[in-house]
Parts: C-alpha cells; sequence; structure tokens
C-alpha cells in the first residue's frame, strides 16, 4: 500500500515526477555504460576501481554522449512548444538557443569522430559532459514548470474543481433569470 502511495504522490507533485524523470535518464543514460565497464574474465583487465573507470571513460572517447545529448535536446524542444503557454517566453527561448547550440555542437563532434571512429580530445569529452548536465538541469526546470501550471493538475481535482464551477454558474444563472 506505501508503494502505491509514493508512487501517486510522485505522480501528481510537479517536483518529484520531475526529479524521477531526470533520475530514470541518467540511469537509463549511463547506466548500462557502467555496467558493461565492468570487467567480468580475466582477460578484459582488473577488477578495479580503476578499470571500471578508465573502461567507462573510452565508450564515451568517440563522442558517443552526443547521442544521449541530442535526445535531450529534443526532449527540451518538444517540452517547450507542448506546453509553451505554462512557460514563460524566457524559459521557451532559453531552451531553444541551448538545444539548437548543442544540437550543432554534437553534429560537428559526431562528423569530426568519424562515425565514433575517431577518438575527440578529452576536453571535448568533458565539455558534453557539462553540456549534458546543462539540458538535463534546463529539462528539469521546464518539467517542473510546465507541471505547476493550476489546470494541468490532478485530473480528478481539475474535474471536480470544473463541476463546482459549473454548479456555481447554474445558480448564479438560476437568479438571474428569475431578476
Amino acid at each position: 500500500m506505501f508503494k502505491g502511495r509514493f508512487i501517486r504522490k510522485v505522480q501528481n507533485h510537479p517536483v518529484w515526477g520531475s526529479v524521477a524523470e531526470v533520475f530514470f535518464a541518467l540511469i537509463f543514460t549511463f547506466g548500462p555504460i557502467a555496467l558493461l565497464s565492468i570487467p567480468l574474465t580475466g582477460g578484459d583487465g582488473d577488477l578495479s576501481s580503476e578499470a571500471v573507470g578508465s573502461n567507462f571513460w573510452t565508450f564515451w572517447a568517440s563522442g558517443e554522449l552526443a547521442l544521449p545529448i541530442l535526445g535531450l535536446c529534443g526532449a527540451v524542444a518538444a517540452l517547450s512548444v507542448t506546453n509553451s503557454r505554462a512557460l514563460s517566453g524566457v524559459l521557451i527561448f532559453t531552451a531553444w538557443i541551448l538545444a539548437l547550440v548543442l544540437a550543432s555542437a554534437c553534429g560537428y563532434a559526431l562528423s569530426k569522430s568519424q562515425g565514433f571512429t575517431q577518438d575527440l580530445y578529452p576536453q571535448v569529452i568533458r565539455f558534453g559532459f557539462l553540456s549534458y548536465a546543462a539540458i538535463l538541469i534546463l529539462w528539469f526546470i521546464l518539467s517542473v514548470k510546465s507541471k505547476m501550471d493550476g489546470s494541468r493538475g490532478n485530473p480528478e481535482e481539475r474535474a471536480e474543481s470544473l463541476l463546482r464551477k459549473k454548479h456555481e454558474i447554474s445558480i448564479e444563472g438560476g437568479r438571474n433569470e428569475g431578476s
């Protein structure tokens, strides 16, 4: 029973719902690579934190991080378009500029990696991780702001609110007819 209440709380709370979205994005972006970084046999290398860390970073050396960044750029652009009435113009403008700039940078990095065959400079990879964090934070902010719009609240509460308004209008309408 607690599990059901917790999930419902996460679904109905704008901040917790957005935290869950970011959490799952991080898990599904880095989780599989982290698992692949663990050497399973002696032929794969040492089972040490240095070996796992080294393996993890080599998965991103040829610009593979550009793919999750491009996905987040698309998510940010879609979120800013589909929820434009709940977001301010400054947030929408920032979302589009950042998404377009990062998508262009990722496209350029991918072209220079020649199909993930050419390693990029470590500084470019670090910039990629910072870019991923920036677009993820922007996605979180957009998600929270779009969910805080009162008209997009819990569907049951919204339905009850609309029924109350309808009832009030019908009562006022009945008074006005008799006057």
